[in-house]
């Protein structure tokens, strides 16, 4: 199975020049917290990405108006993408790799031809493949400092008491 085959391609986009008002009230209206940053005249043309964490770190952390424009506060190259060809078990250790939730998906030219979500590929491959889909959520959830830990095999933290 290819990226192509579990992407989204009704993918939600917004440009350089748009505002962390406009990316939010994006957000907002269709319930998700992942835009691609394409280029204004063509709209297919990957430049970047914004998250809704970028937003609370990049701009609403820093003070910054909601007239801010996304190019203040988008994730830029090197972004983590993959091909339409890419097999999903290797765009799943990629996402583990990167530590990323979603992945745009460009054809060779860079344009933006769809998104992967972790929750694509839950719908998808994870009826036939649960331990997969745990493995990605366990790798891209975890703290960097832990992700050498965990290929040899699950590890089991401490739980913190709450009675001290």
């Amino acid at each position: 199975m290819q990226a192509s085959d579990v992407m989204s391609t009704s993918v939600k986009t917004v440009t350089p020049l748009m505002t962390v008002s406009d990316a939010a009230t994006i957000m907002c209206d269709f319930d998700i917290g992942f835009l691609p940053v394409v280029d204004d005249s063509d709209r297919t043309k990957l430049l970047g990405v914004v998250t809704d964490r970028d937003l609370v770190t990049r701009a609403l952390a820093a003070r910054l108006g909601q007239d801010t424009t996304i190019r203040f506060v988008m994730s830029g190259p090197p972004l983590t993408i993959a091909r339409e060809s890419t097999d999903v078990h290797e765009l799943l250790r990629l996402m583990e790799r990167r530590q990323v939730r979603r992945v745009p998906i460009v054809s060779q030219d860079g344009r933006l031809r769809g998104v992967v979500s972790q929750g694509d590929l839950a719908l998808r491959i994870g009826p036939s493949e649960p331990a997969a889909i745990e493995g990605l959520l366990e790798r891209v959830s975890a703290p960097a400092w832990l992700l050498p830990f965990l290929d040899d095999g699950p590890v089991r933290l401490p739980r913190h008491r709450a009675d001290g």
